[in-house]
């Protein structure tokens, strides 16, 4: 048992002796001086832009806005809102509002999350029990008598008519 152990120290001491250190490297990591961080500053700026100009008039400056950080005014704010506005992350951006245009914002997405949530045939709510199918562009909630269907689509993707067209 000793004599493995011998041999084994030994051919440990013969691989070390033969071993080569690994190349050094001249850096590790990002360069020093680059500003590739997690959250660019160009890619948020750039998605704040897009977000606000669904929301403003088109009259506003967004752009001439964000730069002076001049906060959103209810009078700036559009009243016709789409239904894309409801899967952003408005929370993100309050800090860019006044205290009236985030409640009018919010008022506004509380109103559309009731339009989504109900089928624009019949205009009844959306409700668990009944047997609706969802448009996979526009979001809104059809029931399956309303369309023309007996049960769920077979396809994974369903789009009503509006959509389709």
């Amino acid at each position: 048992m000793n004599a493995l152990r011998v041999e084994s120290c030994s051919s440990v001491e013969s691989f070390l002796s033969t071993a080569k250190p690994p190349v050094a490297t001249k850096s590790r990591g990002r360069p020093k001086g680059s500003k590739n961080y997690l959250f660019n500053e160009r890619k948020t700026l750039n998605s704040r832009r897009s977000h606000l100009k669904q929301i403003v008039k088109e009259s506003v400056n967004v752009d001439s806005m964000l730069q002076d950080q001049q906060l959103i005014q209810v009078s700036d704010m559009s009243d016709n809102l789409q239904l894309s506005v409801l899967k952003m992350s408005w929370g993100r951006l309050k800090h860019m509002f006044t205290e009236a245009a985030y409640a009018k914002l919010q008022c506004h997405l509380m109103e559309l999350r009731q339009v989504q949530n109900t089928c624009p045939v019949c205009g009844i709510l959306y409700d668990m029990t009944a047997d609706m199918v969802g448009c996979d562009i526009c979001s809104r909630w059809y029931h399956f008598s309303c369309v023309g269907l007996r049960r769920a689509p077979a396809k994974r993707d369903w789009y009503c008519k509006s959509c389709r067209a």
